[in-house]
């Protein structure tokens, strides 16, 4: 299919990622939080940014054109998805196979494509959703951690087997990850000697810096797929901010309310 027409209509979007599972990965990430979500492609890239109905987390993404093999947008378009249509063609990618996506709005349908030996092709239908992207709120951190996304993610796992909500808490030269209720404790130990912290700055003076989380939602915005490293940022009794770098130049980012207790 060549950009501009078919025999359907014009296509104003066409663009082709070298990797079709990171963006299995990416939307996979994304419908932990949200079912649906209006994704905008705009001559510069490909973004969205949603909040769950409780309006306790949020999550934002952005893929730029440059990480793409070919990207034309020949009308910038803001397509409304439903993630577990998505999600169904998606999980169908293998390993080498590359991700072609169209849109043609006479079909009000998006096109992926997986091509590799074999072209197969689907097609999902889109649904209409408000074009009010939700704002991202302007925050400074007192603590900024680079760390191994597969340790953060076993690390609220441990938490979760004995509470339902995990603090974070800052000293000079460790971050702490733990919890206590009526079932134990546990405390989950990082710092940049033991490898899992690549890097770990913390911007105050305080003796520590601490937030609680809920562990249903850490769960959820911890279990990112082909993630490469993750930068976790919070200060104290403020929302926890997460940030993923997955290959292909994608960036996934969380914000996650603290518990209200904690504030």
């Amino acid at each position: 299919m060549s950009v501009g027409s078919t025999c359907l209509g014009i296509v104003l979007i066409e663009a082709v990622f070298p990797q079709a599972k990171e963006w299995g990965a990416l939307f996979s990430s994304v419908s932990k939080i949200v079912d649906e979500i209006s994704v905008s492609f705009k001559k510069e890239g490909v973004s969205a940014r949603a909040m769950d109905n409780a309006h306790l987390s949020m999550v934002d993404f952005y893929i730029p054109k440059n990480a793409f093999e070919t990207y034309t947008v020949i009308e910038e378009a803001n397509l409304g998805i439903k993630l577990d249509d998505l999600n169904s063609v998606l999980k169908r990618a293998t390993k080498n196979d590359k991700l072609r996506l169209s849109f043609d709005p006479s079909e009000n349908s998006l096109v992926l494509a997986f091509i590799s030996q074999i072209k197969r092709e689907f097609v999902v239908n889109l649904i209409e959703l408000g074009s009010n992207t939700p704002p991202m709120p302007n925050l400074s951190y007192e603590v900024t951690a680079i760390a191994d996304p597969t340790a953060l993610k076993e690390a609220v796992k441990d938490v979760g087997v004995v509470s339902d909500f995990a603090t974070f808490e800052a000293e000079p030269n460790a971050l702490y990850i733990k919890s206590k209720s009526s079932r134990g404790s546990v405390s989950l130990e990082f710092t940049k000697e033991s490898g899992y912290l690549l890097d770990y700055q913390v911007k105050s003076d305080k003796k520590k810096i601490r937030a609680s989380y809920g562990i249903k939602y850490l769960e959820y915005i911890t279990s990112v797929d082909e993630a490469v490293s993750v930068s976790i940022s919070f200060s104290n009794s403020a929302p926890l901010k997460l940030e993923y770098q997955i290959p292909g130049d994608i960036k996934l980012s969380f914000l996650l309310a603290p518990r209200a207790d904690d504030e």
